[in-house]
């Protein structure tokens, strides 16, 4: 083993520790926001920069993100497959950006689609957690309403 790789894998170790401890933080506290806990069945909190939530339907589902690296969190609706109700969505850009609150950032790829919203975030800044946490809940709330008048 070079001593190169020893170096390069730190920092991944560092941010997946990082990563797991935020989504464990996101799933504690989300029983003390009655509306989430409502809405979205938590998952198993996983070392990683995302976390999906199911939302009832084979179309799309919610994915938060929290990136260390580029320092922001992300929420928004992926899009497995579908580009045509990709494309209904995206004619319905300005309703969506109202009713949810931000402003959509519309991602194409050659299969799966998305929209995101962001936030400035800092992971290693452990006294962000809370309000992070609280945008994240509040948002996939209002992502979730506004959706049910286009899925």
């Amino acid at each position: 083993r070079s001593r190169h790789s020893c170096w390069t894998a730190l920092p991944i170790l560092a941010s997946s520790k990082i990563q797991l401890a935020f989504w464990e933080e996101c799933n504690a506290r989300a029983v003390n926001h009655a509306a989430f806990y409502k809405e979205f069945s938590l998952r198993k909190a996983n070392p990683q920069h995302w976390y999906d939530l199911s939302v009832g339907s084979s179309e799309y589902h919610i994915c938060l993100t929290a990136s260390r690296q580029k320092h922001e969190l992300t929420a928004g609706i992926y899009v497995s497959s579908n580009k045509i109700f990709f494309h209904q969505l995206q004619e319905h850009a300005e309703e969506l950006e109202k009713e949810i609150g931000g402003k959509i950032e519309w991602r194409e790829a050659s299969k799966a689609c998305r929209f995101v919203i962001y936030r400035p975030f800092d992971m290693d800044e452990k006294e962000q957690w809370q309000d992070a946490l609280k945008w994240l809940y509040d948002i996939s709330i209002a992502i979730k309403k506004a959706m049910k008048e286009y899925a």
